[in-house]
């Protein structure tokens, strides 16, 4: 039976027993008649109440606050009663509760502070009859000291009480109830009543923060005993968003990380992930990834199967991986089961995503007068005549052709392909079951998930779909020895248009910036005919029948883990196999589409085509790793102060690299996709493979020592030897060591300062390496002269194949080694409430690899040679709190991370440009040089007092500031000595990256926000996008109207100029400021009540709405290009906006 109050007893679900009955009975009578005396004066208060129509709980809860009086009654008895309306003005209570109870199936009856709602055919019911005891008690710490704002509640739900600022409380239960106790930073706590009256509670603190434990390499430690630079990511960030992969869920989640992408197209985003900035010119600066033990992908695990990530941010942390840790690492742990009953978890979304910033077209016409103003101002003719342009206004004259003034003929329509072309909305769809569980002997989770994402195009392919499947599984043959099996697989499907979408000339160029005068079919043809309209937009034609690019990965990832546990007292031994096996398959079609026109005698003939001749390419990749791990932990406690821990291990990785293509052009057949089709037997396919191995030998060790928990020092060595490297310079060491200090274990600062929970000071210093030039399947024979196959040559009237050198060897390549220094601290006070941490590094690559500067008649690439520095150097903090009052529980975090860096030494070519330069000494990497922007000329006067710009210049064009006053504007001889009037405008790198999350729960509702965002960044727009007609078929957006004339002297952009690359120069007035914050994601959610679920057998039930890049704002005022788009972007790929809605069952 359902017992359920309002007031300070809480909603109550409990079971009576017969046995309980009569001594209910007997209690109810002797409270009766105890009572009577206060009956009077209770019903003697006045009710001010005015409801209509309304449930009689909500009439209870009303009167509850008024009164104080607790009401009592069984659920299934309150489902039956009538709704009532009520209009008290200070009437006495017994008054109201004669209309309340008028007309329904049940009465009442008074008990102290208590009204228990009973049956009219039986009020002595035993059924309904508890008894009612007043409990009270103290609430501390293990330490004694009185804890304020626990929270006290009958088990399974209810307002319940909160303890006092001396940790009392008091509180009316019925005498078998249980109590739940809970306060942030510590274990909650179940507490049976059993009948009494004074009940003091000491609670322990929660296993939550100080002795969490943290995946850190080849291992776990206590976050309390860490010293170097670690940060965690739990699977609440990464749960419940609508993402297409964990990567993207990362962005802001932890100082140092830095997450970006290229585009939004759905397969083809260019994710892209950073720690701490850049450690080399070589290589992706990307962090080495570890999924279980192994490296693997992040992007093609599935976010549900994640329990935790770790981010090792220095070298202390990381340089256990040696040479592949140079830019961070990753360490990945999945879910695993539970000892206990079989589990079933479902999670279904379904996404709603909507591109925005999209480039705004003006009407064809608006076009054509911009376009005539542009070629007066270079003096030229008008494009576009009065009669013309009123063709394009009209609907009735887009297209004439035989006219008597031949000038006349052609198209004139006003046609926006967008609308056609781009959806409103995309769907998108995520389905998640996993089932977990486990016994004494075998425990296991299993999993399969499924997520399709479609593109923002209508027609043609366009879209990504991913399936993946999980087993891990662990048995446990004795006390001693288990078996750790970690198997997944993961297919996943890009489907994306024959030609390319992004950048100058690709199909967003074809949508946004050619010419809307002209049609998609010819006129007069029904729409079977594709027009030939020279140069207009035929993005339609190719994403309908210009073919496909179909690219399919299959994974099977294994970690088998051999395990040897406390073998002898404190020796554990693992034996670790980890094979990876990938497939990939690139296929693409290409079919020719027949253009028309009318010839004079008004009949349709094919005047061009696209994609000729048509085409088909074949590319089939494997990939082929095995990982070998022997590791060996040993535990040691010396007397009771003294603790050390000692690692060793050895690993070896082996990769295999098999790539085979073929292509056809010519095909006889342009619906069928084969390479057997070629029109001649002359016209064979074209055949080319790739193989590249790598294998690495390495040896690593760690040892932890720890003095009362106090004093913490950690040092690591490993050794690599990579296949990459030059013989005689493949094997290098790197070792690291930390040391840490635990003030707030000190008894003088425990006493002082006891609401410290930890306040440690730490700092590391060590080496990593980089040999990563590359993928793995790049540069891996550098350190010997490779031949290229090149063209055929005749010799003696014969067609002979050739082979050349393209670049010199690099005998002596070797290892770049990072040294990096970390200073950092670590807090937590009032119980774990507030967190934080705070680190300072300094990172030096003094031995970079780079090409070395030698004349071009050498005629080929010069060797490599380490020959360039680059030093890094930045801080960043983290800082959270979370606190419980009443039912309300709520969290607050916010990271914030700042790096730098120069190139220090740089002995290659150094070219000073306009635009971004990767590597100039003494300049950050990817510094943008150009001139500096003061305005716009007013009058002709000023541009000839001004120092020369360029032949077209004239008023309304950019004014350049001449640095060096010698009357030209120019880059001078682009060195570092003379670079003549160009100016440092800012880099590339994302700086004062930040991440704030925020949420409340209360009852079963939940609701939090993350923000993201970058406090600064600069990059350049593409030129050919800055102004329009460039080219004479470039054409304007709505944001170009805003160009300069006399009568608007402060416009944003300059004058019209047909091949005004005058203004496109990189300058000032173009360089963008990136500085933006995002809403990147927000989420409401209500769990239902389990009351309510369990009768369907469900656990627990929630559903929930989740927007992911819902709004931003940003420095940056192109609006067109996403501030989180690369530098020198065109045209790319639309980002979304994803409102979802989902479901979490668990049975």
């Amino acid at each position: 039976m359902q017992l359920n109050f309002i007031g300070n007893i809480p909603h109550r679900n409990c079971l009576l027993t017969k046995k309980n009955l009569l001594v209910m009975k007997l209690m109810v009578l002797l409270l009766t008649i105890t009572c009577l005396q206060v009956s009077a004066r209770g019903y003697g208060q006045e009710i001010t109440l005015k409801k209509k129509n309304v449930s009689l709980e909500k009439v209870f809860e009303k009167i509850y606050r008024q009164t104080g009086y607790q009401f009592v009654y069984t659920y299934d008895l309150l489902s039956h009663a009538k709704k009532v309306t009520i209009d008290a003005d200070k009437t006495p209570l017994k008054e109201v509760l004669a209309a309340c109870f008028k007309d329904q199936p049940f009465t009442y009856q008074l008990m102290g502070n208590a009204i228990i709602v009973k049956r009219k055919m039986d009020l002595t019911s035993s059924a309904e009859n508890i008894q009612l005891i007043q409990i009270k008690g103290r609430v501390t710490d293990n330490k004694g000291n009185p804890l304020i704002g626990v929270t006290i509640k009958v088990k399974s739900g209810g307002t319940g009480t909160a303890t006092d600022a001396n940790g009392n409380y008091s509180l009316t239960v019925p005498d078998n109830s249980v109590l739940v106790v809970s306060y942030v930073g510590f274990e909650t706590q179940d507490i049976a009543v059993n009948g009494r009256r004074e009940i003091n509670i000491v609670l322990k603190p929660e296993v939550s923060t100080l002795t969490q434990l943290v995946v850190v390499g080849y291992g776990v430690q206590k976050k309390v005993d860490m010293t170097g630079s670690v940060a965690v990511v739990g699977k609440k960030i990464l749960e419940n968003r609508p993402v297409s992969n964990a990567i993207q869920a990362l962005q802001g989640a932890a100082p140092g990380l830095v997450v970006t992408r290229t585009n939004g197209q759905p397969g083809e985003e260019g994710w892209n992930i950073n720690i701490r900035g850049y450690s080399s010119l070589n290589g992706t600066n990307s962090p080495l990834v570890i999924i279980d033990g192994v490296p693997g992908d992040l992007s093609d695990i599935n976010p549900d199967d994640i329990a935790s990530i770790s981010v090792l941010k220095d070298a202390a942390a990381a340089s256990i991986y040696g040479a592949k840790s140079s830019g961070g690492v990753i360490l990945v742990t999945t879910k695993t089961g539970a000892k206990g009953k079989l589990t079933v978890n479902y999670t279904g979304l379904y996404t709603i995503k909507q591109t925005y910033d999209l480039p705004q077209r003006i009407p064809s016409w608006e076009e054509g007068e911009m376009a005539n103003v542009a070629r007066e101002n270079a003096g030229l003719p008008d494009a576009w005549t009065q009669r013309q342009l009123g063709f394009m206004k009209g609907t009735d004259s887009n297209f004439i052709y035989n006219s008597s003034i031949p000038s006349l003929n052609g198209f004139y329509f006003n046609l926006n392909q967008a609308p056609l072309i781009l959806r409103t909305s995309s769907p998108s769809w995520t389905h998640n079951v996993s089932v977990s569980g486990g016994d004494a002997k075998t425990d296991y989770f299993i999993s399969l998930g499924y997520y399709h994402e479609d593109g923002a195009f209508k027609i043609g392919p366009d879209g990504y779909n991913r399936y993946n499947a999980r087993v891990n599984l662990t048995n446990h043959f004795n006390s001693i020895f288990s078996l750790n099996s970690r198997i997944s697989y993961t297919q996943a499907l890009t489907q994306s248009p024959n030609v390319a979408v992004n950048n100058d000339y690709g199909l967003l160029y074809n949508l946004f910036q050619l010419r809307q005068i002209y049609p998609i079919w010819l006129p007069g043809t029904n729409d079977t005919k594709y027009a030939q309209t020279g140069s207009g937009s035929t993005i339609y034609e190719q994403l309908k029948d210009g073919g496909y690019r179909h690219q399919s990965q299959y994974n099977f990832d294994g970690v088998f883990t051999l395990q040897a546990a406390n073998l002898v007292k404190g020796l554990d031994l693992r034996a670790i196999y980890s094979p990876h096996l990938q497939q990939y398959n690139n296929d693409q079609f290409s079919q020719t589409i027949p253009l028309w026109s009318y010839n004079k005698q008004g009949v349709p003939v094919i005047a061009n085509y696209l994609n000729n001749p048509n085409y088909i390419s074949k590319e089939r990749q494997t990939i082929l790793n095995h990982d070998v791990q022997l590791l060996a932990d040993y535990d040691w406690h010396v007397a009771t102060n003294h603790h050390f821990h000692i690692l060793g291990g050895f690993e070896y990785q082996f990769y295999d690299y098999d790539d085979v293509g073929a292509a056809q052009s010519n095909l006889i057949s342009n619906n069928i996709p084969s390479l057997n089709l070629q029109a001649s037997a002359n016209n064979p396919p074209s055949v080319g493979d790739n193989i590249q191995t790598n294998a690495w030998v390495s040896y690593f060790g760690r040892l932890n020592y720890d003095f009362k928990g106090k004093y913490l020092i950690q040092a690591t060595v490993r050794n690599d030897a990579s296949s990459r490297l030059a013989p005689g310079h493949r094997s290098q060491t790197f070792p690291s060591v930390s040391a840490g200090w635990v003030i707030s274990q000190e008894p003088w600062f425990n006493n002082a300062l006891p609401f410290f929970n930890e306040l440690k000071l730490r700092g590391s210093w060590g080496e990593q390496g980089n040999a990563q030039l590359g993928k793995d399947y790049q540069n891996n024979y550098n350190y010997i002269g490779v031949l290229n196959q090149g063209g055929a040559y005749p010799f003696n009237n014969v067609s002979n194949p050739s082979v050349y050198q393209s670049a010199l060897p690099s005998p002596s390549i070797g290892w770049e080694t990072i040294k990096e220094s970390d200073g950092g601290l670590d807090i937590s006070l009032f119980n774990d409430r507030l967190t934080g941490s705070f680190d300072y590094y300094v990172r030096n690559n003094d031995n970079m690899l780079i090409a070395l500067n030698e004349p071009a008649v050498l005629g080929v690439a010069p060797s490599t040679s380490n020959a360039a520095s680059l030093r890094t150097w930045g801080w960043g903090f983290n800082v959270g709190w979370q606190d419980k009052v009443g039912e309300v529980s709520y969290y607050v975090n916010f990271n914030l991370d700042n790096n730098n860096n120069k190139i220090t030494r740089y002995l290659g070519n150094v070219v000073v440009g306009a635009g971004t330069n990767t590597a100039i000494p003494g300049y950050p990497i990817h510094s943008i040089f150009g001139y500096e922007a003061q305005g716009y000329f007013q009058t002709q006067d000023q541009v000839t007092k001004h120092a020369f710009q360029d032949t077209r210049t004239g008023p309304g064009d950019l004014i350049y500031k001449d640095i060096n006053g010698d009357g030209k504007i120019n880059q001078g001889n682009n060195t570092l000595d003379n670079h003549g009037d160009l100016v440092y405008l800012g880099n590339t790198s994302p700086r004062l990256n930040f991440g704030e999350n925020m949420g409340i729960t209360y009852k079963g509702f939940d609701f939090s926000v993350f923000f993201q965002g970058v406090g600064k960044r600069n990059y350049m727009i593409y030129g050919y996008t800055i102004v329009p007609f460039i080219n004479s078929w470039r054409m304007p957006w709505a944001i170009n109207q805003d160009y300069w004339t006399p009568a608007n002297p402060n416009a944003k952009f300059p004058r019209l100029y047909q091949g005004g690359t005058q203004n496109t120069v990189i300058s000032s007035h173009w360089v963008q400021n990136a500085a933006y914050i995002d809403l990147k994601n927000i989420q409401l959610g209500y769990t239902i009540p389990e009351r309510l679920t369990k009768k369907i057998k469900i656990t627990k039930a929630r559903i929930y709405f989740s927007g992911q890049d819902i709004w931003e704002a940003t420095k940056a005022w192109y609006k067109y290009y996403n501030p989180e788009s690369p530098d020198d972007a065109s045209f790319e790929y639309p980002f979304f906006r994803s409102y979802a809605f989902g479901i979490n069952v668990t049975l």
